[in-house]
């Protein structure tokens, strides 16, 4: 698999994407609980009730909704591992590399129980 330019810039701003969401989540907590203490009996817009639970409405859905989406963006090391991991699995280099230093072990093995013999 061939990494392209468009590839390597998505990787490094995954990461800020996290926290620009992790941003975006906390003002809409605050918005959150600002719009829930508004509606305790007593505050000054008491009477604008059914918009202020409206407006609950909306930011409970979309907190939870950006919440989930920043539980399911991976990080940008999980996003090379993911991409570079299968890469190296199934380069036949790698996998030749690998079948001579096993083949290597096991002469040496048998080479030095030789030896003891």
């Amino acid at each position: 698999m061939e990494l392209s330019p468009l590839t390597i810039y998505l990787l490094s701003i995954l990461d800020s994407t996290r926290d620009a969401l992790a941003v975006v989540i906390g003002i809409l907590g605050f918005l959150f609980a600002t719009s829930f203490f508004l509606m305790l009996p007593g505050s000054p817009l008491e009477d604008d009730r059914p918009s202020l639970l409206r407006r609950l409405r909306i930011l409970a859905i979309t907190f939870l909704a950006l919440l989930l989406l920043r539980t399911f963006i991976p990080t940008q090391k999980t996003m090379a591992a993911m991409i570079v991991v299968p890469a190296v699995i199934n380069n036949v280099e790698v996998q030749s590399i690998s079948k001579g230093a096993i083949q290597w072990a096991d002469q040496y093995v048998q080479k030095k129980l030789k030896e003891e013999k």
